[in-house]
């Protein structure tokens, strides 16, 4: 049966890395006696970052024994003892290619559920004092497995480890992981993993993403306001909104817009005047003609409902293009702001008026308008 080899805690300290001070909790240790492990972890166990450890579904986490011996030939070093890895817990007989997610053990009086792989940090490359060690560990596929507590209790050095239950048809800790780094292209594989009860929600959300049609998002920082911006999973741009907003279906994923942030940030700087973005909004063949033709409004000049309505061949249908205008989901790309009323007025703007003369003033030569 498999059992708990060594049980490790640790303190926070302070490390150089780059030239800065970095606080830490990665430096485990083995205790002889047992320890209580609640559901945010073990008592006496410190988290110097817990935004990104520790926490209900990063409880604790296992590291195996078996993977030591790799290491050791991998790197040539024979110092490597339990704990190394920043490892609460030590095995013999688990690993990630046998734990299932959502698969529940006993282990002293504690019931954990395995949740997610490790992705490292850079700590974990201070801990091995190796240089690009992240990359190592990741190419390696040998991640260890966070756990959540299902049942607080004490843990003990040398506990049996139960597998109490296992879901049925659930995808393996190693599957996750792989097919997250290498794989996530294989759908088949990305749906098996998503049904997978007990999967972490950050890791849910991850997965989610890689499904066709899914929209991915996130917020950044303009001289104007908050925007979102989101883009489908061939990554052409679906929306640029006011405000920090969030769709139902929504995943959310900063480095899917990455090339969207950087544009529209050349923007702001009054270092770019055209954008080379694919766009793929929602609307009616109607709203697309109007979109369409907004976009060919040149930069710093500006258009009247009834010079759109014109250029349509439809000069009856200024009201209409008023409201595809109004309905446009990708501010500043496809620049609504540019089309105003016929006596030269301010219209209605999805991010205020005043946003809207500000926009202009910054293509008309006024960047310092922005930050009024």
């Amino acid at each position: 049966m498999p059992r708990l080899l060594s049980l490790n805690l640790g303190s926070i300290r302070t490390v150089a890395y780059k030239g800065e001070e970095v606080p830490t909790g990665i430096y485990k240790t083995p205790v002889a006696g047992p320890a209580h492990l609640g559901l945010e972890g073990f008592e006496g166990d410190q988290v110097a970052d817990r935004r990104n450890h520790g926490g209900l579904e990063k409880a604790t986490y296992l590291y195996p024994w078996e993977h030591y011996a790799y290491w050791r030939e991998r790197l040539g070093r024979d110092d490597l003892e339990p704990g190394q890895f920043g490892e609460n817990l030590t095995t013999v007989g688990l690993d990630e290619r046998s734990v299932l997610i959502g698969e529940r053990f006993q282990i002293g009086e504690a019931v954990i559920e395995a949740c997610q792989a490790r992705i490292p940090c850079f700590k974990l490359e201070i801990r091995m004092d190796r240089p690009g060690f992240v990359e190592e560990f990741l190419k390696a596929e040998r991640p260890g497995i966070y756990f959540r507590v299902l049942q607080p209790g004490l843990v003990s050095p040398n506990d049996a480890i139960e597998s109490i239950h296992q879901p049925e048809g659930a995808a393996t800790v190693w599957e996750a992981n792989h097919t997250l780094h290498f794989d996530r292209g294989n759908l088949k594989a990305v749906r098996r993993i998503l049904a997978s009860e007990g999967l972490a929600s950050g890791w849910r959300e991850k997965f989610q993403s890689f499904l066709p049609g899914t929209v991915r998002y996130a917020w950044m920082p303009s001289p104007v306001g908050p925007l979102t911006v989101a883009v489908d999973a061939r990554g052409r741009l679906t929306h640029v909104l006011f405000g920090e907003v969030v769709k139902p279906g929504w995943v959310r994923d900063e480095h899917a817009v990455g090339h969207v942030r950087k544009q529209l940030d050349e923007y702001f700087a009054g270092a770019r005047k055209a954008f080379d973005l694919e766009v793929c909004p929602t609307g009616t063949a109607f709203q697309h003609e109007v979109w369409s033709a907004l976009r060919g409004i040149p930069y710093g000049q500006t258009r009247s409902y009834g010079d759109i309505a014109e250029h349509l061949g439809r000069p009856d249908a200024a009201r209409a293009v008023g409201r595809a205008n109004g309905s446009n989901p990708i501010s500043i790309v496809v620049p609504c702001h540019r089309v105003i009323g016929r006596d030269g007025s301010m219209t209605g703007f999805g991010g205020g008026t005043d946003v809207k003369a500000r926009l202009l003033a910054l293509e008309q030569g006024q960047p310092h308008s922005l930050f009024d």
